[in-house]
């Protein structure tokens, strides 16, 4: 399978890499998340909705004087990562260096160790559509509606300036971290699979994915707008 494509851009130090990648069906990159176990979901049913505790270890957003001046400068990679640019979505991030970048719909970007149908690695999914003149905490609402009688938690974080609603464990083949945040009339769902303690090792390292698309996201400029 190829990855990229057109106006995404893998910087590798000096280098970029743009290649085009078949399309998939729709209905596999709805349901990617769903499609793929690797750690054991409790079948013991919902527990009791607990959507106001704080995520442990996920830092919260700090009391701000005044916005942030967005957009913020693309982060520079370091050792070990390497950087996406998605200008028509309107961000970049950093990201570990041995994910590939795969674009299985417009709306879409995955991040995967091993191709879309790996589960034995962790996956990050980013998917960018309208934001319907609602907040990320409104869109947060709606996915807890939906899994009502679910013990997901649910704290506030930082992601590229922007406050952002965190959900955690949220029930799916493997349990999910879902970020909500909304920038530019742009709603930006990232899901990151798998999460919780049946996972061991493999959710550490979907902890460290995490920590480095967070700390690093930024959004762009709008298209023809100068860059900071």
């Amino acid at each position: 399978m190829e990855r990229g494509a057109g106006d995404v851009r893998e910087r590798r130090g000096a280098r970029r890499l743009s290649a085009a990648m078949p399309a998939v069906a729709l209905a596999l990159v709805l349901t990617g998340p769903l499609m793929m176990a690797a750690c054991a979901v409790s079948d013991e049913g919902p527990a009791a909705v607990e959507t106001e505790v704080a995520t442990a270890d996920l830092a919260a957003v700090p009391e701000q004087d005044a916005a942030p001046q967005l957009p913020l400068p693309c982060p520079a990679p370091y050792p070990g990562t390497d950087l996406l640019e998605r200008d028509d979505h309107g961000y970049c991030l950093l990201f570990p260096d041995e994910y590939e970048v795969l674009r299985p719909n417009p709306d879409e970007t995955v991040l995967a160790v091993g191709g879309l149908m790996d589960t034995e690695n962790p996956r990050a999914y980013v998917r960018v559509t309208g934001a319907e003149g609602r907040t990320a905490d409104q869109h947060a609402d709606d996915l807890l509606a939906d899994m009502a009688g679910f013990d997901i938690g649910r704290s506030t974080v930082n992601i590229g300036g922007e406050r952002a609603a965190l959900l955690e464990n949220v029930p799916a083949q493997d349990m999910m971290r879902v970020v909500f945040v909304v920038h530019a009339e742009r709603l930006f769902r990232i899901d990151f699979v798998p999460v919780g303690a049946d996972c061991g090792p493999l959710a550490e390292r979907t902890n460290e994915l995490y920590y480095t698309l967070a700390e690093s996201f930024r959004f762009m400029a709008e298209p023809g707008a100068a860059r900071p």
